[in-house]
């Protein structure tokens, strides 16, 4: 677990070189939970709400603080209780993906320049997406699917979304081109 945690901070480190110097806008590496709970402000939403009011980059510290995240972040909040956040998915084809400016740069900053617990930070995984497609389309029994693809998955676990068309398998094959070519967030993918 020790490693796994560096593996994250280490991770996380070079997301935010890589942004700083212009390189990239990875923000879907990692998401954010304890965001949206009902009836009570999550730990999370209140640090982010903070990280609003006191970053230099945004309210810094100033009496006049939300007018200047709402000049910032081209937002309209009349007070900070107002300000919320929610739930990412950056696997849709249709999600939002451009965190450059606005209120979603702003979430983006938080993520990346904020000590959140660990606990509080997840990595997604596509591979996740895929499986819930095959699923969806070939059914929750792993013996079927393994029959209709013709392979030999002994667990979930086993499944996995290869890097390239597992040409290997033209079924299979056909289940990758139609996952990356229909579903997933354009993002993810790159010619060669």
């Amino acid at each position: 677990m020790d490693d796994y945690a560096e593996f994250l901070r280490e991770t996380k480190q070079k997301i935010l070189d890589e942004n700083k110097k212009g390189l990239n806008d990875r923000h879907f590496w990692f998401a954010v939970g304890s965001i949206v709970e009902t009836g009570v402000d999550p730990v999370t939403l209140r640090a982010f709400r903070k990280y609003l009011k006191e970053s230099p980059a945004y309210g810094n510290g100033q009496e006049d603080a939300l007018k200047q995240v709402n000049e910032i972040c081209d937002t309209d909040f009349s007070a900070w209780d107002e300000i919320y956040l929610t739930g990412e998915n950056y696997f849709n084809r249709r999600s939002i993906s451009r965190y450059k400016d606005g209120y979603l740069r702003a979430f983006h900053d938080f993520k990346l320049n904020s000590n959140l617990d660990p606990v509080d930070e997840f990595w997604p995984d596509i591979e996740g997406e895929f499986i819930a497609m095959l699923r969806r389309d070939y059914g929750h029994d792993l013996e079927k699917i393994n029959e209709i693809l013709g392979t030999r998955f002994n667990s979930w676990d086993k499944v996995h979304l290869t890097d390239t068309v597992p040409l290997e398998n033209p079924r299979v094959a056909e289940a990758w081109e139609r996952f990356v070519k229909e579903e997933i967030n354009l993002d993810f993918v790159s010619l060669d």
